[in-house]
């Protein structure tokens, strides 16, 4: 697939002053960092670890607030290519599918939040912003990064080649070498006591299944809540549904995210007492992978290292939950609004004030976010009792509303983070 950014980023505007720019990382917060950068008038180069960009894991979400910036990147083609539009949301109870609440999605979600709600593989949307970037930067893959030297703002390989740049972007995930720069001590990231059991399933498979079908025909988003998991299935283009099992885990498991493979027999027993369309699919399930959650060991002070040079992006400072469908979104916000205040450098000089205004009006966003993904894991994973029922209710009292009270919609959602970067930039001029 071919992208070309038919509409202009940073209102158009580019910087006076050219930056040597190094990203570690080519995941979607690398690659969407290094397409706005690109875009805001400077050289680029993408360094990643790996021999390839073959990406691990199954469905995504974007939701309005990220969809309508990379509609205005000019990738409405190739998204509406390879995603799926949700026509409805429900919520529905573990053992029996009863349905808690229900949400319009479709032309009612977009209606009401100016963009388009797509599901698609994680795999399809790092192929579009790969193609997106690959005439604009510099990638190089198998480049993995073995240290970098804040005093001279540079990078060194593993050939033991030297890379000296005017910033530096830490755009590697959960893992990042480069936050323990930035803190200037290790922050390790540990296990959140949370696991993601993740497969796709073929959905001719399920046409043959009189339950299943109507999963399989109408896209469509279904969250079954039940003590200490929850279970998400929805369509995500070419035949694919993707399937995923949100459980307590206490395994001190120090992999990477989405390395090992499911315990499919292991999955069983933990949804057994299911209603029977989440066991149905368990069984079309030929493969998966299943990864531990993690946090950080202890809060970063800063995203920002003291030079003011080196910043963080995405998971490699605001690691969350999946339980909002919004660690990409976040990532992908924070590169606009990187790319939106590089687009007005005029000196070398204000990089560590632009470093430092980025911080500041992305960390309230991104730890809101994160900390409703926990608020919302400890209410889907309610045991039965006088909480889940009083939960029950509530979610009932907002059925096929879109908006209102108990939404957090309008919050999540309608954020437009090219109208904050216009805002704040009328209160500097």
């Amino acid at each position: 697939m071919t992208n070309n950014i038919e509409s202009p980023m940073c209102n158009g505007r580019t910087s006076s002053c050219p930056l040597k720019v190094i990203i570690i990382g080519a995941g979607i917060s690398g690659l969407s960092a290094a397409i706005c950068l690109a875009k805001a008038g400077h050289i680029v180069t993408v360094l990643e670890s790996r021999s390839d960009l073959r990406e691990i894991g199954a469905g995504i979400q974007i939701a309005p607030n990220t969809s309508r910036l990379l509609i205005r990147w000019g990738l409405k083609p190739s998204l509406d290519e390879v995603s799926d539009l949700p026509e409805d949301f429900s919520v529905l109870r573990y053992d029996n599918g009863s349905v808690l609440d229900f949400v319009p999605y479709g032309s009612a979600m977009a209606e009401a939040q100016g963009a388009p709600y797509y599901c698609l593989h994680r795999r399809d949307l790092i192929d579009i912003l790969h193609d997106t970037a690959r005439p604009l930067v510099k990638s190089r893959l198998n480049s993995k990064v073995t240290s970098i030297d804040p005093a001279n703002v540079s990078v060194t390989l593993h050939t033991g080649e030297v890379l000296e740049a005017d910033l530096i972007i830490g755009a590697d995930g959960i893992n990042s070498v480069t936050r323990d720069i930035v803190a200037e001590v290790p922050v390790r990231s540990i296990p959140s006591g949370e696991a993601a059991f993740r497969a796709t399933i073929d959905t001719t498979r399920m046409l043959s299944d009189p339950d299943l079908r109507p999963l399989a025909e109408k896209p469509q988003i279904s969250a079954w809540i039940g003590p200490h998991k929850h279970v998400v299935g929805y369509n995500i283009g070419r035949n694919k549904y993707n399937f995923v099992i949100l459980h307590e885990d206490d395994t001190e498991d120090s992999m990477a995210l989405w390395t090992r493979p499911g315990d499919i027999e292991q999955m069983k027993k933990e949804i057994s007492g299911w209603e029977p369309r989440v066991g149905k699919l368990l069984d079309l399930v030929t493969s998966s992978i299943v990864g531990s959650l993690k946090g950080l060991e202890t809060p970063l002070q800063s995203w920002v290292h003291k030079n003011g040079r080196i910043s963080l992006i995405g998971d490699a400072c605001h690691p969350m939950l999946p339980y909002r469908a919004q660690a990409a979104s976040m990532a992908i916000e924070d590169a606009t609004v990187l790319g939106n205040l590089f687009a007005h450098i005029t000196d070398k000089d204000q990089i560590p004030s632009l470093l430092e205004a980025y911080e500041s009006l992305r960390r309230p966003r991104a730890t809101e976010t994160t900390d409703g993904c926990w608020s919302d894991k400890t209410m889907f994973h309610l045991e039965d009792g006088p909480e889940q029922r009083a939960r029950d209710e509530a979610l009932k009292a907002m059925m096929g509303k879109i908006s209102g009270s108990g939404r957090n919609y309008d919050v999540q959602y309608g954020y437009d983070v090219d109208a904050v970067m216009t805002d704040w930039w009328k209160e500097r001029d």
